[in-house]
């Protein structure tokens, strides 16, 4: 994931409290250490990361693993490290979340895939430019029934890299539903506001019940408990560059496809090939109206 720009004035700290999640930011030089013990010249792969899910159905606990077992959580407080836009479009009406889609960008702005449209015979598979794709437009969603609805028929995530307080010195992957994407945003607004960054910042994750379109779905909430100290802040970023060493590039397949069941490993030793480095060209279609 691309590292947020750095710079600008820091904010007063709220508190000096010291947290687990401070412990583990200061214990950055024994992960690297370890990470290069364990992995040699090899890198990391978001895939082998443990993951936050948002629950079905409206439920407001979070399930989750950590080093010392499954735990359940009401709240989830730690540093959310990097955020980055996605993109996933399925052809079929109610498609099974954590498949591959038809077509999916892990940067929100080049598509790889069949869109199913006729345009495409000219450069099949992409890539496409996604804000300029018909699929991205309002009130082309259709619902599980087959109706059309409000939003998009591909819809935009957000990924997210978080370490938790009580999660270990790895960060989890966190797959934000296009339900969730505001409320992020919303909260990442807030903290520029005051002219901080929010992997600056002590986060607060929760969920709350909510209904749309018939349909009762949690949704994320993000709230900032505190600033960190500016040695706090060092480490952070210590810990950033030292994670972009070891991480790989993510692909369509580590994004979207849920990982196997007990941590079977299905992935291969080779580094997969990255995107297309230019943003493709407009396509040639007229957005719908």
């Amino acid at each position: 994931m691309p590292k947020p720009a750095n710079g600008g004035k820091e904010l007063a700290v709220a508190t000096d409290q010291q947290s687990s999640i401070v412990r583990t930011l200061q214990g950055v030089s024994v992960l690297v250490e370890a990470l290069t013990a364990n992995l040699g010249e090899g890198k990391l792969s978001v895939f082998k990361l443990p993951r936050l899910k948002i629950p079905a159905g409206g439920g407001t606990t979070f399930e989750f693993e950590t080093p010392t077992g499954n735990v359940s959580a009401q709240e989830l407080r730690g540093v959310v490290l990097r955020t980055q836009t996605a993109r996933a479009m399925y052809k079929t009406a109610g498609a099974v979340e954590g498949t591959p889609p038809d077509c999916a960008s892990t940067d929100g702005k080049a598509g790889y895939g069949d869109r199913g449209l006729p345009v495409d015979a000219a450069t099949p598979g992409g890539p496409f430019a996604c804000k300029h794709c018909p699929h991205a437009q309002f009130k082309t969603a259709v619902g599980a029934d087959g109706k059309p609805g409000r939003g998009c028929k591909c819809k935009e995530r957000e990924f997210q890299l978080v370490l938790l307080e009580s999660g270990g010195m790895l960060p989890y992957f966190f797959n934000l539903p296009p339900t969730s994407v505001g409320a992020s945003r919303a909260w990442r607004t807030n903290v520029a506001m005051t002219l901080g960054r929010y992997w600056h910042v002590l986060t607060s994750i929760t969920l709350e019940k909510t209904q749309g379109d018939g349909v009762t779905y949690s949704r994320a909430v993000f709230r900032t408990i505190e600033n960190l100290t500016p040695d706090q802040i060092a480490s952070v970023d210590t810990y950033i560059d030292s994670l972009d060493e070891f991480l790989l590039s993510l692909t369509v397949e580590e994004a979207f496809v849920e990982p196997p069941p007990n941590g079977a490993d299905t992935s291969t030793t080779s580094e997969p090939a990255p995107p297309a480095a230019p943003e493709p060209a407009p396509i040639a279609e007229t957005p719908p109206a």
